[in-house]
């Protein structure tokens, strides 16, 4: 009898432990091509951004600071 309760609660514990590790497992993989996906779009933003600046170049340059003998 007390062997029977003994296996009931380690095969409930089991499958509650095969549960929560799959989930884990979901999570991880989902988690994974989320982070492929966004490292993939920063390196096409960031060559967008390159490609923008070499052809506005002039646009975003700064300014030159005023000089006192400009007065």
């Amino acid at each position: 009898m007390r062997l029977d309760k003994a296996l009931e609660k380690y095969q409930k514990d089991y499958a509650a432990y095969q549960e929560k590790k799959q989930n884990f497992l979901d999570w991880e993989d989902e988690n994974g091509c989320n982070n492929a996906i966004a490292s993939w779009n920063f390196a096409n933003t960031d060559e967008a951004l390159k490609y923008y600046n070499r052809v506005h170049e002039d646009e975003h340059q700064p300014d030159k600071p005023p000089q006192f003998s400009d007065y």
